[in-house]
Order: C-alpha cells, then structure tokens, then sequence
C-alpha cells in the first residue's frame, strides 16, 4: 500500500464507466459515475473476491488501510474475511430477532404446556408482561438489555404500591431469562436474572394464627350464622371451612358445576391454575348448605 494520495483521490473524476485505481495489497479504489467507494481483492479457494469498506471520504484513505491490514490478518490466521462478515451479520440479524418480547411469548407457550397451566392463568402472566414489561424492553434484543432497565421495571410496578406484583413480574422474568440461556438465545453468562435482582423488599405478610380452642371455633360458627349481611357472602363463610378450597374457587364456583344429589362438585380446569379437573364429594350437611345457599339466591 502507499500507491495512493488523498489529493489522486480527491481529483479523481467520475466517469460513465467505473474505474479503479489500486493503493496496493488488494486494496482499491472503485471510482463510480456518482460516488467513490473502498473495495478489498484477495484470492479465495482460487477465486476472486471482492470485499466493501465502506464510501469516501466517509472511510479515509488511512482507515481504509487500517482495514485492509486487519482482514490480511484474518487471512493469516485462516479466516476467510467475507465469510467472517456473513457470520458476523447472521449473528446481528438473529439477536434482532431474539427480542424479549419474541423470547418471552415462546417461554409462555412452553411453559404452559409443559406446566398445564389453566387458560385464566395464562393469560394473566401474558397480561402482567404485556403491561409492565413489554413497553420499556420488549423490542430489544435480548443480549443488549441492561440488568438496569429490568430494575426499572420492577421498580415502577412497587412504587406504584404493587409489590407482590412486582415480585410475580419478576418470577416471569427470570423464567424468560433462564429458557433464553438454556436455549442459547443468551450465553449462560449473560443471564443475570436472579431471585435477588431488583432488590425488591420481601411481602410484608400477615399471619392469622388458626383458632385451636373449641370454644372461641364455636363462638365463631355463631357469629357465622347470625350475620345478617348477604347471603351468599354467609354462605361462602359457612362453606369455606368445610370444602377446603381457594377463596377464588368459591366465590367464582357455578351452579352447573355442582350436582347436589350426588354431592359431587366438580371444579373445571380453567378455574384452577392447572388444568386438572377436580370432583369433590361432600357430606350430606355440605350439599345442604349448598341447598340453602341455591334456595335463597334463588329469591
């Protein structure tokens, strides 16, 4: 190299026809009809190949031998320069399209498979990533989201005053994070997700020690049954110590899923958080508070 000089380059006229004027060691100047423009020659497997570098004076003279002498190098060393530059761009293209949001609708479909989540359940883990997590870093590749922008994100859902929600949105995340590392979306190094990310404060939950003495269980069925507010709110109190289920299963419990004269209920799959149906058989004085419970929302 060393052939050329910026002032040959700058009185280089442009032509109908290209031409090129060679600065030595395969590298070349491509002069054009509208523009000039760098290119690299070298000789592969026998053949000839022809390597962009970019335009000038956007590439200078002195970078674009700096350059050459990096892909000579490359060439030392074995590697075939353009086919490097082919790897390198498939690389960027996948990482575009690993996106937190693509990575993450593809962890939830699996997961729900393989978990056999409920649809009720799945579709509130899409809903909380949509809302809280998708609008700040859902377009992003994933290898180039920061450990900061996560905290972020959690950050909002608890300063807000939500922080059991804060703390699912982060169980989600970390799922994603660990289905992109064992799927090689992220090298295992790059998954920093953790139990301990966002430095979110442990619930604040409060305990509500069980009543052991007979007579203060009895002073409670008592105070049960002279409640005068709404009978099925009377109801759901008498029952929910008998049948043993989530708050959330009784209160959304249907007619249709009971059959008294068997005293068989019947829990559907899309009410619990797994698919997996549920048939209850209850005693006799459970059907008939089921009964007066039927009875008087029927009035």
């Amino acid at each position: 190299m060393g052939l050329l000089t910026d002032r040959q380059i700058q009185s280089a006229s442009h032509r109908p026809t290209e031409y090129f004027l060679s600065d030595g060691e395969g590298l070349f100047l491509r002069v054009r009809p509208t523009r000039k423009v760098w290119i690299y020659r070298y000789k592969q497997d026998g053949r000839e190949v022809k390597l962009g570098l970019g335009r000038y004076p956007v590439v200078s003279l002195a970078v674009a031998r700096q350059k050459v002498r990096q892909l000579a190098e490359k060439r030392a060393n074995g590697v075939d320069p353009k086919q490097d530059r082919r790897a390198a761009q498939e690389r960027e293209r996948i990482q575009r399209l690993n996106t937190f949001e693509a990575v993450a609708r593809i962890w939830h479909a699996q997961a729900n498979k393989d978990r056999t989540w409920s649809k009720d359940y799945a579709d509130k883990v899409m809903r909380a990533l949509a809302l809280h997590v998708f609008p700040w870093i859902g377009r992003h590749p994933m290898p180039s989201i920061l450990q900061t922008e996560i905290v972020r994100c959690l950050h909002r859902i608890k300063d807000r005053g939500h922080l059991e929600t804060a703390q699912r949105v982060k169980g989600y995340v970390v799922g994603v994070y660990q289905y992109a590392a064992d799927t090689g979306v992220l090298e295992h190094g790059q998954n920093f997700m953790t139990g301990a990310t966002g430095g979110l404060p442990a619930s604040r939950g409060r305990s509500y020690a069980a009543i052991t003495d007979p007579r203060r269980l009895g002073q409670l069925v008592r105070d049960i049954r002279a409640y005068k507010g709404n009978i099925i709110t009377r109801a759901a109190l008498q029952l929910a110590p008998i049948v043993f289920q989530r708050p959330g299963q009784l209160r959304f419990a249907h007619w249709e899923d009971m059959d008294l004269d068997a005293a068989i209920w019947t829990c559907p799959p899309e009410k619990m958080k797994i698919t997996v149906l549920r048939r209850m058989k209850r005693a006799d004085f459970t059907v008939h508070g089921f009964r007066s419970t039927f009875r008087g929302a029927d009035r």
